[in-house]
């Protein structure tokens, strides 16, 4: 049996040591894989927020440009009107 002295002042035998070192390596899988897990997680909620945050951009500018276009067929409506009245001559008296 081979005495292993670690970093540590704890005494391992090789045997108790390669036992660890699998429990270790399983225990750095697991907690790789749920950084992984939880990275993933953060960036799907980032993409839907910036989705979310596109889409409200989106129907805002579609509501300004359909007011726009509103205001502007109303003028035209009312310039339309304007020439279709009947002329008036104005005589100096």
């Amino acid at each position: 049996m081979i005495i292993l002295r670690l970093f540590t002042s704890k005494v391992f035998c090789q045997c108790c040591w390669q036992a660890r070192s699998k429990t270790d390596g399983a225990r750095t899988k697991a907690a790789q894989e749920a950084f992984r897990e939880l990275q993933s997680a953060r960036q799907e909620a980032l993409q839907r927020k910036k989705a979310e945050k596109k889409k409200l951009m989106e129907e805002a500018e579609a509501k300004l440009s359909a007011e726009a276009l509103r205001k502007k067929e109303e003028k035209e409506r009312a310039r339309q009107m304007k020439k279709s009245g009947p002329k008036v001559k104005m005589l100096r008296s």
